[in-house]
């Protein structure tokens, strides 16, 4: 017999997480796409979401764009009813994204089998660095890059 792992994509999944979250239940899904890196690592990483009923600057987000796409992106302004939204590992801010398109907010994280709770005081100072080097990013993503090289390097010799 041969078997075939079946991944829906989350198209497919959204009545069911938007059922449950409605229920009350928190919803656990893997983190496919760069946008959140370094927070948040592509196949790596798994992502628990709760409903929430008010956001706020800093928060990750699952929300679903006009285009139908769902992605999970951090709130880095509010301007009235609406937000600005930037992945961690992007350098464009997405605006508006209106209140009636957030479907949940990130709980917590899990990686290599250990939560992390998104309330915790490192991870909320994280999430204010990082919207406070916005506008560096580019450099930002140079530096650590190199000093990984230089890491990689040293650990050769």
């Amino acid at each position: 017999m041969i078997s075939k792992k079946i991944k829906p994509s989350i198209t497919e999944l959204a009545p069911l997480i938007c059922q449950s979250l409605d229920e009350g239940k928190d919803v656990k899904l893997t983190v496919t796409g760069m946008s959140m890196y370094p927070m948040l690592r592509d196949q790596m990483d798994n992502v628990i979401i709760e409903k929430a009923d008010s956001f706020c600057k800093y928060d990750v987000i699952l929300y679903k764009r006009a285009n139908g796409q769902y992605v999970l992106h951090r709130i880095v302004g509010v301007h009235g009813g609406s937000f600005s939204l930037a992945g961690d590992n992007e350098r464009v801010r997405e605006y508006p994204v209106e209140r009636a398109s957030c479907i949940g907010r990130m709980k917590a994280f899990e990686r290599s089998g250990k939560t992390y709770d998104a309330h915790v005081w490192w991870y909320r100072l994280y999430s204010r660095i990082w919207v406070c080097f916005f506008p560096f990013r580019r450099s930002m993503g140079k530096v650590l890059r190199l000093i990984a090289r230089m890491y990689k390097r040293l650990n050769k010799r």
